[in-house]
């Protein structure tokens, strides 16, 4: 960044001497490259930054027309931060370089300049844009993306080789091991305990495909460990073989994109194998009228089984996804039908960040009425480079009052810091371009460098840059660093007034109302799969249940993003909440694999059927009940107790008896089927169970 900006500062400065095209030449790269995350192979990189340098050139246009109008200048900077706030609709690198492209709105509107200087300024544009991607390709090209996925990688290896080792028959003091390296390896694949820089971030169905195998590995991890304590047959093993295969290549490509992937195909056609073997066999200890006992635990332990195999071919197909291997990433209960088109797409964005209750909506209205307000506050009272109290307010704004004031006082800080060194470089050298000239790469550095550090150190670095630059392309002013803070104060005090005036409890206050909204969408959702599988005509009504539902968890998770960012020492509390939202997200992902069970039709034990019904009725209910609680930071009522998996109910016995005996075979699978609903309900509760204890661990800290 450093070099480019450098770069093209002497195009612009002493190529072309254009004091504007000089601002923008070197602008754009620090805009790109300092301020921006970009993620994904190169040539998407690349492609990125293009697009950005092109979105770049149509805000400076647009900034610059209406620069000399403070009220057309204030509605532009509204319309521009509203907009930057949701580019997360467009991806995860949309969203990294958001605010590159919104710093340059703020430059081309900020500084008055007349229509004909839109010319020189998109020269400088394409100049930094060039430079950026110049750098990009040579310059050792940032991957920090590909952090995060080596560490699921790295977790998935010893879930891998725990699925394997069951299925091998391996040592119990192996498959151990195993089970300790993997719940050691799953803490480094939370995203929201990583550094901002290693979360999911890139091309959206790699992003995507990244964040659906956080709760796919815990679903494997959570399997892993009931299934373990099994007595498993050799159809069990061999399926299990076949699922630790497919972890074990997932692992791998996930690490190195370079390897084979995992073969979705042929543990596809493992699960079709045991499906039907496994019906088979149930069908015939059902007509052989076997012991309840023997049923029930026959039933449940196949369940696992094929569940876990699910789990393990949705995580292969999600990690080939991540790896680049294929284009889109399959969200459980979509029956893996074609891609939705960019319309759907787009419209599911929407249903997360368009609404009021949406933490992203929430800031960005907050940003983009604190940037108009600083754009008029400079018009007003004709400040002298007015644009440093937009930049100002850009840099200090934050999703709570809070957090805004802390950040107001460190940029005040580092800018007065900064002005003081400034002054004194001005006093020392005075008009010496060539020393200006050596010292702008150091403090771009400084600037990027510093920002990773602290926003103070990163202010100063940016203050003796913007000095540095503008003592090159005008006149040396001694007294630029102490405008400057002044400029920087007066954005900081807009900000803070905002940041006052508009929701100031921020994201902290919607925490427990976002994620108790999830859990209530994912109960509902569990509800309409349910109905699917206890009656095959209501299954159509899944689809709004399921898009709902993992709308909701989504803007959990964006509340909780942007709790993270406010957050000073986030202690134990992160990790409480981390717990929650992964078992928020395992309701919805438990209710999408269940969904594409294949149904047998019509049961033939409706008195079954309907107590199945009533009994997720109240699991359901107990959600809700949790999510209440949540809210209320209340005692969550009780919940039905789990049935031990090694006894049958009374409905449950009654339709076992009604089949012994019988060689009908749609009817022996129409029971198959409805016992494996009840060993779904079974583990419903264990889920509810879970879920309840997190709740009551952030009730009850």
């Amino acid at each position: 960044m450093a070099i480019a900006a450098t770069i093209g500062l002497v195009i612009g400065r002493y190529g072309l001497d254009e004091p504007q095209t000089a601002v923008y030449a070197t602008l754009t790269p620090v805009a790109l490259l300092g301020l921006g995350q970009v993620g994904g192979p190169r040539a998407e990189r690349m492609r990125t930054y293009a697009a950005a340098t092109l979105a770049s050139a149509a805000v400076t246009t647009l900034g610059t027309l209406s620069s000399d109008d403070t009220l057309a200048a204030s509605l532009t900077l509204f319309a521009g931060g509203l907009v930057a706030s949701q580019a997360g609709i467009a991806g995860g690198n949309a969203v990294g370089l958001s605010r590159s492209v919104l710093l340059l709105l703020v430059v081309s509107a900020g500084i008055p300049a007349p229509d004909s200087a839109i010319s020189e300024r998109l020269i400088g544009i394409a100049i930094g844009g060039a430079m950026a991607l110049a750098a990009t390709a040579v310059l050792w090209p940032d991957r920090s993306d590909v952090d995060f996925r080596r560490r699921l990688g790295a977790a998935l290896a010893p879930l891998a080789k725990w699925a394997g080792g069951l299925g091998s028959g391996a040592p119990i003091a192996s498959t151990e091991r195993s089970r300790k390296q993997a719940a050691a390896a799953m803490e480094d694949t939370r995203p929201f305990l990583v550094g901002l820089v290693e979360r999911p971030l890139g091309v959206r169905p790699i992003a995507v495909a990244e964040r659906l195998l956080a709760p796919g590995l815990e679903q494997v991890d959570e399997l892993l460990a009931r299934i373990a304590d099994d007595a498993l047959r050799p159809a069990d093993r061999e399926l299990l073989c076949e699922a630790g295969g497919a972890l074990d290549r997932a692992a791998a490509v996930l690490q190195d994109p370079n390897t084979r992937p995992p073969d979705i195909r042929r543990i596809e056609e493992a699960r079709r194998d045991y499906r039907a073997a496994s019906e088979a066999r149930l069908a015939g200890l059902l007509s052989s009228g076997a012991a309840a006992e023997e049923l029930a635990r026959s039933f449940d332990e196949a369940f696992r089984i094929r569940r876990l195999a699910a789990v393990s071919a949705a995580v292969a197909g999600q990690a080939r996804v991540a790896a680049g291997v294929d284009a889109g990433a399959e969200i459980p209960g979509t029956g893996g039908g074609p891609p939705r088109s960019v319309a759907n797409r787009l419209k599911g964005q929407a249903r997360v960040r368009l609404t009021l209750g949406s933490v992203v909506l929430r800031n960005g209205l907050r940003l983009a009425l604190a940037l108009a307000a600083a754009r008029a506050v400079a018009g007003a009272f004709d400040l002298e480079h007015g644009f440093w109290v937009v930049f100002a307010t850009l840099t200090v704004v934050r999703a709570s009052a809070r957090g805004t004031g802390a950040n107001a006082a460190r940029a005040l800080l580092g800018t007065a810091i900064g002005a003081v060194l400034a002054t004194a470089l001005l006093l020392a050298f005075e008009a010496e371009a060539d020393i200006y000239t050596v010292l702008v790469p150091l403090f771009a550095f400084l600037a990027f460098y510093g920002s990773a550090v602290s926003l103070v150190a990163g202010q100063i670095g940016f203050t003796l840059l913007i000095v540095a630059i503008f003592n090159l392309i005008a006149p040396p002013q001694w007294n630029i660093g102490l405008i400057r803070l002044e400029d920087v104060a007066i954005g900081a005090a807009v900000g803070l007034a905002i940041g006052v005036a508009a929701w100031p409890r921020g994201p902290a206050a919607q925490m427990r109302d976002a994620f108790a909204d999830a859990i209530d969408a994912g109960a509902a959702y569990t509800r309409d799969v349910a109905l699917g599988l206890l009656d095959s005509g209501a299954g159509a009504v899944t689809a709004p249940a399921r898009l709902e539902a993992v709308a909701a968890a989504r803007r959990a998770e964006d509340v909780f993003t942007f709790y993270l960012s406010e957050v000073a020492d986030p202690g134990a509390a992160v990790t409480r909440w981390t717990d929650l939202l992964e078992r928020t997200h395992g309701v919805w992902y438990e209710a999408g694999v269940i969904a594409e069970v294949r149904h047998h039709g019509s049961s033939a034990c409706p008195a079954l059927a309907s107590t199945l019904g009533d009994a997720v009725e109240r699991v359901v209910d107990g959600f809700h009940t949790a999510a209440e609680a949540l809210r209320s930071q209340e005692p969550a009522g009780p919940a039905p107790a789990p049935r031990s998996p090694g006894k049958l109910g009374r409905h449950s016995l009654t339709c076992a008896a009604s089949v012994a005996g019988i060689d009908d075979r749609a009817r022996l699978l129409a029971t198959v089927h409805i016992f494996g609903v009840r060993a779904w309900v079974i583990e419903l509760l264990h889920q509810l169970d879970g879920l309840r204890a997190r709740v009551h661990a952030l009730n009850n800290p």
